[in-house]
């Protein structure tokens, strides 16, 4: 009878310990109902977008800083000893003037800063659009709105020194830097 009722105790112990159930934490809770908004997406598809238009050779990163109401939409190459394996090979500051008109480009500008087809306003502002329609309450500024927010930079670090190019979108002059390795 010992044996009986030890084993039924045994055998209610291991049903009752089957495997337990994980909760997810309140900030994993929070992060699962919050909603992504046109403005985080469009962040998202112009860096994805960004990404594979340069190649896996740049590094992209594109964000939005709240104190200065700017879109950064920042670029990099680390790799640069790679790159300039012979003496005709593009400089630091050639690569990085190279990256800036290509960001530009892709955004539907020159790289004096002006629109190339202005019938269709620049192409970043219609990454924070709707795919198929047109929300009734969207500005008609969206696009020149968000396209007048966005600074570009490139850095290219060189054998020697890093090279950084600082623009607007919608400007021509760039803001150049050299920091010393």
């Amino acid at each position: 009878m010992k044996k009986n009722r030890l084993g039924l105790m045994w055998g209610i112990f291991l049903l009752g310990a089957g495997p337990a159930l994980a909760e997810p934490s309140e900030s994993i809770k929070y992060l699962m109902s919050e909603r992504m908004s046109l403005f985080d997406n469009g962040l998202m598809r112009i860096e994805e977008h960004l990404y594979r238009h340069l190649g896996e050779n740049w590094g992209v990163l594109v964000n939005y800083d709240w104190n200065k109401n700017a879109i950064f939409v920042r670029v990099w190459r680390d790799d640069i000893e790679e790159a300039q394996k012979t003496k005709d090979s593009p400089t630091p500051k050639d690569m990085a003037t190279r990256a800036i008109g290509e960001v530009k480009k892709f955004c539907g500008y020159n790289e004096d800063g002006k629109l190339i087809n202005p019938d269709t306003g620049g192409l970043i502002g219609s990454y924070f659009s709707h795919r198929g329609y047109v929300s009734k309450q969207e500005p008609k500024s969206i696009v020149a709105d968000v396209n007048g927010i966005v600074e570009i930079t490139a850095a290219v670090q060189g054998k020697k020194e890093r090279i950084e190019g600082k623009t607007k979108l919608t400007e021509k002059k760039v803001n150049w830097s050299t920091v010393k390795n």
